[in-house]
């Protein structure tokens, strides 16, 4: 949560994954950006009241599993 009622980082690698009044949830493409550098960007810029950091569960990396396993065999 920010003080700021719509965030937004302009890095590469760094979209946004769902956005509310003063809460937007970011998805970190980390081949691209690190996130020790997604992380001092938004406590640069904006008030952060609550910061989350979280894997993709479990179930959706399986499932890119078997998706590039296919895409490799067809």
């Amino acid at each position: 949560m920010t003080e700021e009622e719509s965030p937004a980082l302009d890095l590469p690698g760094v979209a946004v994954a769902s956005r509310e009044p003063h809460r937007t949830s970011f998805a970190v493409d980390l081949d691209r950006v690190p996130v020790e550098r997604v992380v001092a960007a938004a406590l640069e810029r904006f008030s952060v009241k609550d910061l989350a950091i979280e894997n993709p569960p479990l179930d959706d990396v399986i499932r890119a599993i078997y998706r590039g396993a296919e895409a490799r065999t067809a």
